[in-house]
């Protein structure tokens, strides 16, 4: 594999893209949100439930299989129920443009999974460690 340390220059360019990758996303979502109605995101059904499957779904069902099936050690059964609790990525948003789809639907999806995350993840990652 190519080692960047013997190349000085090519560890900064790839440190510096690594470091705008949170940015970037974020702005992205921003340019988004222009486009939505804040009344819409919260006015949904189906936003809420597409967070509730993203959210609550997905994290209890994998919580079960970690309960049932002996691998390995808590600590990395709940750092992969915390990557598996997150919110919607703003790349569904991107895609969903791309593609040709309703972009501003997809974007009301991540920001309502955001803003719903930030209950909802603290929580589960709570009963997650006793349950663990």
């Amino acid at each position: 594999m190519l080692e960047l340390n013997n190349i000085p220059y090519l560890k900064n360019v790839a440190q510096s893209i690594a470091a705008m990758n949170s940015p970037l996303a974020m702005i992205i979502i921003g340019v988004y949100l222009t486009e939505v109605s804040i009344k819409n995101i919260f006015c949904k059904r189906k936003t809420y439930i597409c967070s509730i499957i993203r959210l609550v779904i997905i994290p209890l069902i994998s919580l079960l299989i970690f309960k049932l099936v002996p691998i390995g050690t808590t600590s990395i059964k709940l750092a992969l129920l915390i990557v598996l609790s997150a919110p919607v990525g703003s790349n569904v948003a991107m895609f969903a443009q791309k593609f040709k789809q309703s972009y501003t639907y997809a974007v009301e999806i991540v920001m309502l999974s955001t803003i719903l995350s930030i209950v909802i993840m603290p929580l589960f990652i709570l009963v997650a460690q006793t349950i663990l």
